[in-house]
């Protein structure tokens, strides 16, 4: 009788253990999908952020692409007035000064602009490819997140079958 109660306590605290494994590991799953889930969240809102700085880019190219437009139209007007023209069209050498100065201030502002476009697009290229990146992030954290509910769902399941063995045991 006392080799059946100690073998039935060495069985209980034994059934015990394995519960305590089974809420350890469901808690530690827990916590996986509570730490995917933020990190879930911080990268899509850092991918919020890129998809802004990446619009505010674009409407930045757009914008300096038209006043691009209105310099090349103002060059193209100074073409059209040849030097001759202007030299013989002068009331005076000031006037001729100024005009030629007027001509390199458009095309410094020209070149100035072409230069900054050129720049703003390759921070929008290099911010598309980050966007690619955090997506890519996005989707292997969703696809690991799946995995640890999976996971949650069967340390679940195979608590509660051991549970409802051990009340059959005991009935």
């Amino acid at each position: 009788l006392s080799s059946n109660v100690a073998r039935l306590r060495k069985q209980e605290a034994s059934l015990k253990n394995e519960i305590e494994i089974y809420e350890s590991q469901i808690e530690s799953t827990e916590l996986q999908i509570q730490a995917n889930n933020t990190r879930i969240a911080d990268i899509t809102l850092q991918i919020e952020d890129i998809q802004v700085q990446i619009e505010r880019r674009q409407n930045e190219i757009a914008e300096n692409r038209k006043i691009l437009a209105e310099l090349v139209v103002q060059l193209n007007e100074l073409d059209a007035n040849t030097f001759l023209t202007m030299t013989l069209g002068s009331d005076n050498f000031s006037a001729f000064l100024d005009q030629v100065q007027y001509t390199k201030s458009v095309n410094q502002q020209v070149y100035d602009l072409v230069k900054r476009i050129k720049e703003v697009k390759e921070k929008l290229e290099a911010q598309q490819i980050e966007l690619k990146a955090q997506l890519q992030r996005l989707s292997e954290l969703k696809e690991e997140l799946e995995l640890n509910q999976a996971s949650l769902t069967e340390q679940q399941s195979a608590k509660q079958g051991l549970l409802d063995q051990t009340k059959g045991q005991e009935g």
